[in-house]
């Protein structure tokens, strides 16, 4: 310790980390005492339970991710906290979040749940690093097998039909855009009409809507980088856009000029299956969009950009997912077909068909 020029003492000292820590006092006595207070905050700060500090992470991570994506933490965050309750992250094993994932996976939890809740674990405790813990517990640790996977539903293909047949139906021209674009549908939303460069038949998606109680916000931060894109929007599209096309400022989807809140787009959109006469729903939609980019052959990557995927697995994922489907109806196609054989083959598709088998 050693008195300033300005008459104050002060001590240092080095964290863990290597940065310095000064205490300043007006005597030698009061710096002692601060140093001693601060000892005895960190050695209560070591044994910091997991709750607290999700707590403290929640805080932080919330307000640097979007809002959607911390909506999505909110369950997984509260299940965590229930198991661990008031044990010290220091004390917390490999085994013990093994052991918490068991229980989830023998409460029948999905693939996708159970994943969203290592994944939040996992933040935590790196979170506590290396203030708490000078490793992460969790960074080994693995999904139980044969966890229930839960399958994206496709959209029937005549609810498609329909959604391109009747686009200038109440609220017809926002599902019609869906299917076209695989925009989410905040992503949607949030378009105005200056953002669509009809010239060159595009547009640039950097904003989206995200629904907090009875508001509408506008926010630029989206799921992830790779949402913000450019996408390139077909003939088609944008020969229907150019019949309602507004004034520049217009929300392309709006309520006496106001982007739609959460009630406005429920209610719209329950009314547009009524009038369709289907049942549908927004990621549906986008589904469709992905088996459209794989028919046309679009490869993986460029369909992880179209998609604004933040990996290229999310998009393997999908287009495995759609070989899976195709094959499921060339199967049923076929069942049809052979069960039309029955009769005399009198077709030279049905002739070939059994010379080659």
């Amino acid at each position: 310790m050693f008195q300033r020029k300005d008459g104050l003492y002060q001590e240092k000292i080095y964290m863990p980390s290597g940065k310095p820590k000064y205490f300043y006092g007006k005597t030698e006595r009061i710096v002692l005492q601060k140093l001693a207070d601060w000892k005895g905050e960190q050695e209560v700060r070591k044994n910091i339970s997991f709750e607290t500090a999700a707590d403290e992470w929640d805080n932080i991570h919330t307000e640097e991710i979007a809002y959607n994506t911390a909506q999505s933490y909110i369950a997984p965050l509260k299940d965590a906290k229930e198991y661990f309750k008031n044990k010290p992250v220091k004390d917390i094993t490999e085994d013990d979040i093994k052991a918490f994932l068991r229980k989830l996976a023998a409460n029948k939890l999905a693939k996708q749940t159970v994943k969203l809740r290592l994944i939040v674990v996992k933040q935590v405790l790196d979170y506590c690093k290396p203030k708490y813990i000078s490793l992460n517990p969790a960074l080994g640790v693995k999904l139980p097998p044969k966890l229930k996977v839960t399958k994206r539903v496709p959209p029937p293909k005549k609810a498609l039909e329909a959604v391109k047949l009747h686009y200038d139906r109440m609220f017809g021209l926002f599902a019609f855009t869906l299917l076209y674009t695989g925009l989410r549908r905040g992503e949607a939303l949030a378009l105005r009409w200056k953002d669509i460069d009809f010239e060159n038949k595009q547009v640039i998606i950097e904003k989206q809507v995200i629904f907090k109680g009875t508001k509408s916000i506008i926010s630029d931060i989206l799921k992830s980088e790779a949402s913000y894109r450019t996408l390139f929007l077909p003939k088609y599209l944008i020969d229907v856009l150019l019949k309602y096309k507004g004034k520049d400022n217009n929300y392309i989807f709006n309520i006496d000029g106001k982007v739609l809140n959460a009630s406005n787009l429920r209610t719209l959109w329950e009314n547009y299956k009524k009038l369709i006469g289907f049942e549908i729903t927004a990621h549906q939609l986008r589904h469709a969009y992905a088996t459209m980019l794989y028919l046309a052959g679009v490869g993986i990557k460029e369909a992880q950009r179209l998609l604004g995927h933040a990996t290229v697995k999310m998009t393997m994922d999908i287009y495995t997912e759609i070989e899976e489907e195709l094959k499921e109806y060339s199967l049923d196609k076929l069942d049809v077909f052979l069960l039309k054989s029955t009769t005399p083959i009198t077709t030279p598709e049905e002739q070939i068909f059994f010379d080659i088998n």
